[in-house]
């Protein structure tokens, strides 16, 4: 409940000018929107879920479980339009980016900590991919605190729930750590720079929604790393 009080904190409290403000209030305010759904939530547990969810409902109940706050730079959640439809009636996809903000200490400041966050809605009004991009990279990790600090199980808990996550955190490590393992493809360029790229992915089912893992890392003058973490219907 702490995470859902940041996220109005954050991003409500803001650092918009009056003019930007008294334009955002000319359209739906997406802080009342979303605060309106932790309320209905709360009452209603049974209904928090992001996958197949419309997008203010997914806000809600990640916001129930980690901090979110807008992208660096701006002040207000861009909630996606209404669908439209294009000249031969199909909806068109819509996406939506924020941020997962686990240290709450800097709100205008990219923070190490903080995460960046995609959902997509293919048909511009469900939830149907969540992606994450960590940190802190899983393949690195080797003890409890290391997997701990890449955020992967408080990130999956806020998507699956606890009900299906569970509470043994060492045990969805391990289940992790064999997923990202599934396949590995380097790619050696001998040339001037002589850089090498290697890629580890893998997926699995859990609970109905296919849980996709990746690193990839670059070995050049300079070591570089990703990792993501993409939940899909």
């Amino acid at each position: 409940m702490r995470y859902a009080f940041a996220l109005f904190a954050m991003v409500a409290v803001g650092t918009a000018s009056p003019a930007l403000a008294r334009k955002e209030d000319k359209k739906t305010d997406p802080i009342a929107a979303i605060k309106a759904r932790i309320a209905q939530l709360r009452t209603d547990p049974q209904d928090r879920k992001c996958l197949g969810a419309d997008a203010v409902t997914c806000l809600a109940s990640l916001s129930l479980g980690v901090p979110l706050t807008a992208e660096l730079g701006g002040s207000f959640f861009e909630l996606p339009a209404p669908a439209h439809r294009d000249i031969y009636g199909r909806t068109v996809s819509a996406t939506m980016s924020f941020r997962v903000r686990f240290n709450a200490t800097n709100r205008d400041q990219f923070d190490d900590d903080d995460v960046y966050t995609q959902i997509d809605l293919s048909d511009g009004e469900h939830v149907d991919t969540i992606y994450f991009s960590l940190n802190q990279s899983p393949l690195f990790a080797h003890t409890e605190s290391d997997w701990d600090a890449t955020r992967v199980f408080d990130l999956a808990t806020a998507v699956l729930g606890a009900a299906c996550v569970g509470t043994d955190r060492i045990g969805f490590y391990r289940r992790y750590d064999a997923i990202q393992r599934q396949s590995s493809t380097d790619y050696v360029d001998r040339g001037r720079n002589a850089n090498r790229y290697s890629l580890l992915t893998g997926n699995m089912k859990i609970c109905g929604v296919t849980m996709s893992v990746g690193s990839s890392s670059q070995y050049s003058r300079s070591l570089g790393y990703g990792s993501s973490l993409r939940f899909t219907l």
